[in-house]
């Protein structure tokens, strides 16, 4: 799942709001010395109420990963059965 996907397909289950507001932050290491970031997250808040949802993006790339390969092969199996 692609961070445009996400906010083309938007909508805030709370007020059903279609106007989301996208932050991308990401988590470093704790400790003493500035570590590399481990882990970006996605922040989809509504426009209208607030209500926010948080998305792992590594998460979401290997879901859009999945989904275009299983796109591809449903497009294979039914040039085949034609």
């Amino acid at each position: 799942m692609k961070i445009q996907e996400i906010a083309n397909s938007y909508c805030c289950p709370k007020c059903h709001g279609k106007k989301p507001i996208l932050n991308e932050h990401g988590i470093p290491r704790s400790g003493k010395v500035p570590l590399p970031i481990l882990n970006k997250f996605l922040f989809v808040s509504c426009g209208l109420c607030g209500y926010t949802e948080i998305y792992n993006l590594k998460i979401a790339e290997q879901l859009g990963v999945e989904e275009e390969r299983l796109i591809t092969e449903e497009a294979r199996s039914k040039q085949t059965s034609s």
